[in-house]
């Protein structure tokens, strides 16, 4: 590095300790936004001024000031002087000390909401770095570098960490740029899961791999609505596919749309199911969506994915039941025939093919919490041993389920009780959740 072009940036202090180590041969010139440093520079030393800098032919600027100006410095280079990034440099980088690579990575991912580094190289270490090893430093009060492996977000790979490692887990995986081809030549997969990122700060020029995430947001309806403009949020239609005036899936192909009068909109959650690819699945409802945290307004998508970066499921705020237990709530809302009907076959129904949950279902529908409205998003593969786990259940209740003597609503008692399933589900599965509010839109379009 020492051989390389420079231009120095900083005549103060640090550049006054430091000018004897430099090679004066390879200094293009040095600059300086304090004029008041620049009287006492030799005469062969040439001055530049910061906003000539890119007319001249150069491999790095250093900067040579002390800790507290160097992200000041680097920024003001970088956006005011259109440096190029991986041209910046520190003069601890350039005479090949410790650089602040590791503190810029730090500082990077602290920013985007990554909390967690495993660290099998030891890279934070051999960087002089203090971790969770040793002390917690100051600066990573945002950070957590946590080396139990299979709680981390992100990971530090170089070509010597084992091929056996599960690294598709991992939101983020972060290497220097120079082994990329061997890391997916290493880890062919990751081709298809993850996008490429540069990531570039202080000293710091890596690659960072994000996990792609391929979300649809299904809007399930039965009434002509409005649907929101947003990146990945589509209509399914459930329930007479002859009203429906929208764009709009339907449900055509493997379906139990015959059974949209009972268990409501888990028949599109079926649709859902057999019948779409995308590696994420979310439900919302024409009137019911995912709150933004920071804004009175539906959650757009790439807030979603970032969620979904650092969770397993992402589920409405869990909700206590106004009247009594869950049991209770239903009982008092429905006919009493209907509802006893209904428990009896659900109940039956869980005995016959679900066994191991008949105590997880009475613990939940003799409590006062349960996950509302069947809204959520989860990873195609836990939507699947959901779907599979809660139609095995609910499609032969249902079918034997006559609802011919009751008033629409109580014919949709399987339905009340399929919205507390996932509750039952999720008792006996370990995930992280994150939960989330429900804002309400009316977006209903009104006949005239």
């Amino acid at each position: 590095m020492r051989q390389n072009k420079i231009i120095i940036f900083g005549l103060g202090k640090i550049f006054n300790q430091r000018r004897v180590y430099f090679n004066f041969n390879q200094v293009i010139g040095v600059s300086d936004t304090n004029k008041k440093n620049i009287g006492f520079l030799e005469k062969e030393i040439k001055y530049i001024s910061p906003k000539k800098i890119c007319e001249y032919s150069f491999d790095y600027v250093v900067i040579c000031t002390g800790t507290k100006l160097m992200r000041e410095i680097y920024s003001q280079l970088l956006n005011e002087y259109k440096i190029p990034s991986e041209k910046i440099i520190s003069e601890r980088k350039y005479f090949s000390g410790i650089s602040w690579e590791a503190n810029s990575l730090i500082r990077l991912l602290s920013n985007r909401g990554i909390h967690s580094i495993y660290d099998p190289i030891n890279y934070f270490a051999k960087q002089g770095v203090l971790t969770m090893t040793n002390v917690k430093g100051e600066d990573y009060s945002n950070i957590i570098l946590e080396y139990s492996e299979g709680f981390s977000e992100a990971i530090l790979l170089d070509m010597n960490v084992s091929s056996n490692l599960d690294i598709n887990k991992y939101p983020y995986i972060i290497f220097h740029k120079e082994i990329l081809e061997e890391i997916l030549y290493k880890y062919p997969i990751l081709r298809v899961t993850y996008k490429k990122e540069k990531i570039r700060s202080l000293d710091l020029d890596m690659i960072m791999l994000v996990k792609n995430i391929e979300l649809e947001m299904f809007i399930i309806t039965h009434l002509n609505f409005l649907p929101p403009k947003y990146e990945d949020y589509v209509p399914l239609w459930v329930g007479d596919k002859s009203q429906c005036q929208i764009v709009a899936y339907t449900e055509d192909g493997d379906n139990i749309s015959f059974l949209n009068n009972k268990i409501n909109e888990c028949t599109g959650i079926y649709w859902i199911w057999k019948n779409t690819t995308k590696k994420y699945v979310g439900i919302n409802h024409y009137r019911r969506y995912f709150k933004d945290l920071e804004a009175e307004n539906i959650m757009e998508s790439f807030r979603i994915k970032d969620i979904l970066r650092r969770y397993d499921l992402i589920l409405a705020y869990a909700a206590n039941t106004v009247i009594g237990t869950n049991l209770d709530q239903i009982k008092q809302t429905i006919n009493s025939k209907a509802f006893h009907e209904a428990y009896n076959l659900i109940e039956q129904s869980i005995i016959t093919n679900q066994p191991s949950y008949v105590e997880s279902f009475h613990e939940v529908m003799e409590g006062v919490a349960f996950f509302p409205c069947n809204m959520f998003v989860m990873p195609r593969h836990i939507f699947s041993q959901y779907c599979d786990w809660l139609f095995s259940i609910i499609i032969p209740a249902a079918k034997a389920f006559d609802g011919s003597n009751y008033d629409s609503y109580s014919q949709r008692a399987i339905g009340f009780f399929a919205e507390r399933f996932l509750t039952v589900w999720l008792s006996q599965n370990n995930f992280r959740i994150k939960e989330l509010p429900i804002i309400m839109m009316e977006t209903q379009i009104k006949e005239e």
